[in-house]
């Protein structure tokens, strides 16, 4: 029997099913990415252009260090969606157990390598002088309370493999509400705007985490936080890294790429470039966390049905995550272009140099185009990656989108950039359209034979399955 708050993926009309599940995830994520964007936003409008421009230098080097530990809460996804699809109720609560103690000693970590990496980390991307201190500062505030960050990234994992989208919703918007309060409070009380907006993220993320784990051990259905599972169980961690690790590996190198390419904004040396893009990307990762969500959705209704053994499914749900994405992102995409002017506005305090709001409002334009409107194409991509993923092959994924959406990406910057001296911004953001469309194509064949191979596998088992029961 279902519970309220869960979700059965694997049987009966699977849109709808998909729908209900991802529109709480996508509200879930954009709340989530408005915790940053609300960082960029306020410092804006009461603080300054240095202030927004040292933020904004953060957020590809904040997603490189944790990005590998991130990786690893979609290993704790798939394992306990999987483990729902066989019904194995003691080999989901393991699952669960394991992973909360793999969350907390990844959190511990990232505080040793945040805090006393962030000015190396950053001196990697050139941040220019004049936000390299308080860039700084905010990577360190934030690393110091990464062990919350990554135990609400675990939780709401093993939540969205039952199919509980709702309640991670919920905590967030309590997040989000505290995170908007304690913003303004140390901006305009405490004097203190970036490590202050820092503060603000990690403290309204903690709330979220530890109402999130009170749910997980208050839980009547089999995920459920049982304390004396709470420990290392070596065949539930030798899958969720089995999983988890190409994972992480893939969403770390991912930044490393996103890395240079902040690099070769600040080799621009033009402020306003690097403010610009700082706000238009809050609003172009507004658009991506819609795209994403459907590609998360497709994660854990894939685990589910190989779980299960349920081959008409898993094609069902890539059609389903494909249409939608591609609505979602245009209609998202569109939005943003269409309302830049006035969003981009926002992020730009009143008494700025108009000749200086000029440059950064074009800066951000010119980014606005060249991602926001494709951003579609990036979540066909990282839908394919989760549907191989959750088929058993987060190596194989691992490798294509490296090889698609980092090789390329680097390899066009080097090439365009540096060997033909075309140093324009809409051939930076160019690498960007060229990786995700030649990684979706390589995507789209590799799945050709892979289907093939899991058609014939399900058929064999189910087989097997059947010749058992008879015999018994």
């Amino acid at each position: 029997m279902v519970k309220r708050n869960q979700i059965n993926m694997t049987t009966g009309p699977l849109f709808k099913k998909f729908i209900i599940f991802c529109i709480p995830l996508i509200l879930t994520n954009l709340l989530q990415s408005l915790f940053h964007s609300a960082d960029v936003l306020i410092l804006g409008k009461f603080a300054g252009e240095t202030e927004v421009g040292a933020v904004s230098c953060t957020g590809s080097i904040i997603n490189l260090i944790i990005g590998l530990f991130i990786g690893l809460s979609m290993g704790a996804n798939v394992l306990v969606a999987r483990n729902l699809g066989k019904n194995d109720q003691e080999a989901v609560r393991r699952s669960i157990g394991t992973s909360i103690i793999v969350s907390l000693v990844s959190g511990i970590l990232i505080v040793f390598i945040g805090y006393f990496g962030a000015r190396t980390f950053l001196g990697w991307t050139n941040c220019l002088p004049e936000f390299i201190d308080m860039a700084t500062e905010y990577v360190q505030v934030y690393c110091l309370g990464a062990p919350l960050i990554i135990l609400y990234n675990f939780a709401s994992a093993i939540m969205r493999a039952s199919g509980d989208t709702k309640r991670p919703l919920i905590f967030l918007i309590i997040g989000g509400v505290l995170n908007i309060a304690l913003n303004l409070f140390f901006v305009l009380v405490v004097k203190k705007p970036v490590a202050g907006v820092a503060i603000a993220t990690v403290a309204s993320q903690g709330v979220s985490a530890i109402l999130s784990l009170i749910v997980l051990m208050k839980n009547k259905t089999a995920c459920k936080l049982v304390l004396k599972y709470v420990r290392i169980y070596k065949n539930e961690l030798k899958e969720l890294l089995i999983i988890g690790i190409p994972s992480g590996i893939q969403s770390c190198l991912f930044n490393l790429s996103n890395t240079i390419i902040s690099k070769n904004i600040n080799d621009f040396g033009v402020p306003q470039f690097v403010t610009g893009n700082g706000i238009a990307q809050t609003y172009d990762t507004l658009v991506y966390q819609i795209v994403h969500s459907i590609a998360l959705g497709a994660l854990s209704f894939v685990s589910q049905n190989y779980g299960a053994k349920n081959f008409g499914n898993i094609v069902k749900v890539r059609k389903m995550a494909f249409f939608t994405i591609l609505v979602a992102g245009i209609v998202a995409g569109g939005l943003v272009v269409l309302c830049s002017p006035f969003l981009d506005r926002l992020g730009i305090k009143n008494d700025t140099d108009p000749k200086s709001v000029e440059l950064i409002l074009h800066y951000a334009f010119i980014r606005h185009i060249m991602m926001a409107s494709f951003q579609f194409i990036c979540g066909w991509m990282d839908m394919m990656a989760n549907v191989t993923r959750g088929m058993g092959k987060s190596v194989l994924a691992m490798i294509i989108t490296l090889f698609g959406a980092c090789v390329l990406r680097i390899l066009w910057v080097e090439l365009a950039l540096d060997v033909f001296n075309i140093r324009t911004p809409e051939m930076l953001y160019f690498s960007y359209l060229f990786s995700w469309s030649v990684t979706t194509i390589i995507y789209f064949f590799v799945h050709i034979r892979l289907f093939r191979e899991t058609k014939k596998m399900f058929v064999i088992k189910n087989n097997k399955d059947l010749n058992l029961e008879k015999q018994n």
